[in-house]
């Protein structure tokens, strides 16, 4: 989701007219951003607040079943409030991802996996903010997914993220907790590494061990 995400819904004679809007859409932000009490920015600041205004609108769009058609009928303004709306809504379902990833937590001493599902993103919900830094995903995420779609950012990701983990932890609950040691501290022992500090994906270490022939 970039600031050229919204041309891939139109003709190039509909550009003209959408970047218009944008940029007077963008001048509204601005002032919300400095509370009204000035109508410009750093240049990195308005960048960014763009970046978040095109994101939160992408969002919505990649919702709709026709979103060309959503795109060329419904103002930009009222598309910005239900893509805000939308990231709003994605922070609560997340908030409910991640007690429900902890609910059904591997138990393992892999401190990436630990550090990531204790801490990480709390620390994300405490900074993240849907109208301005909308495509930020300012959290230390460590532990590597088994699939991991990085092509998009923000609230997103982190919603992607913990629906992948949530799935990956409950392949894990078929496995004992001891199983899963042996084959951590086996991998650590062959590459001469504390298992514990290993960026390594559970699941993956499972699946590998438990190919035909192995």
């Amino acid at each position: 989701m970039n600031s050229n995400s919204l041309a891939t819904y139109l003709s190039a004679e509909e550009i003209g007219a959408v970047q218009l809007g944008v940029m007077q859409l963008l001048s509204e932000e601005i002032l919300q951003y400095t509370n009204y009490q000035s109508s410009s920015v750093r240049t990195e600041t308005a960048q960014n607040i763009l970046e978040s205004m095109l994101y939160s609108i992408t969002a919505y769009l990649d919702t709709q079943s026709d979103p060309a058609t959503v795109l060329r009928t419904q103002q930009l303004k009222e598309l910005r409030r239900k893509g805000l709306n939308l990231l709003k809504q994605y922070v609560e379902e997340c908030r409910v991802l991640l007690k429900e990833v902890k609910a059904t937590r591997t138990p393992t001493e892999l401190i990436a996996y630990n550090n990531t599902i204790d801490d990480a993103f709390d620390e994300f919900f405490k900074s993240y903010d849907p109208q301005f830094d909308a495509q930020n995903t300012a959290a230390m995420i460590d532990y590597p997914l088994l699939k991991d779609d990085q092509s998009v950012t923000g609230i997103v990701y982190i919603k992607n993220y913990l629906t992948q983990l949530k799935s990956e932890n409950i392949f894990c609950a078929g496995y004992s907790k001891n199983y899963i040691r042996s084959l951590l501290l086996t991998h650590g022992l062959k590459h001469h590494l504390d298992y514990r500090e290993m960026l390594i994906n559970i699941p993956e270490l499972i699946l590998e061990n438990n190919k035909p022939g192995v």
